[in-house]
């Protein structure tokens, strides 16, 4: 997030606040999503040792300006609403590639 606010320059200021503001809102989700894990009655010490599999990895690498959608909708530049269109429609093939590939079950107990 903090490289896709970087990117936006003056005309997106809003995006950009917005992002930062987002990435202070993230911090220690990780944790939450570990205790979930655990939960659950997953293996913890594995799911912090090994990486996610390589559909989550994109589908969070997509996913930054998705809950910015109501804020998204203001920005009336094409270049940026054909990124933005873009990105979702690689948030909806990623997110099916995660249940395609097991991407969710990697570390939870069969």
């Amino acid at each position: 997030m903090a490289a896709a606010a970087a990117r936006c320059g003056d005309e997106f200021r809003n995006v950009r606040y917005a992002l930062y503001e987002r990435i202070e809102e993230e911090k220690e989700h990780e944790t939450w999503v570990l205790e979930d894990v655990g939960a659950v009655g997953g293996d913890v010490a594995g799911a912090k040792a090994d990486p996610p599999s390589a559909p989550v990895q994109a589908m969070i690498a997509f996913n930054y300006m998705a809950s910015l959608n109501q804020l998204l909708k203001t920005i009336a530049d094409p270049t940026a609403q054909r990124s933005i269109i873009n990105s979702t429609r690689m948030n909806f093939y990623l997110f099916a590639q995660m249940f395609r590939e097991n991407g969710f079950v990697t570390h939870i107990a069969g």
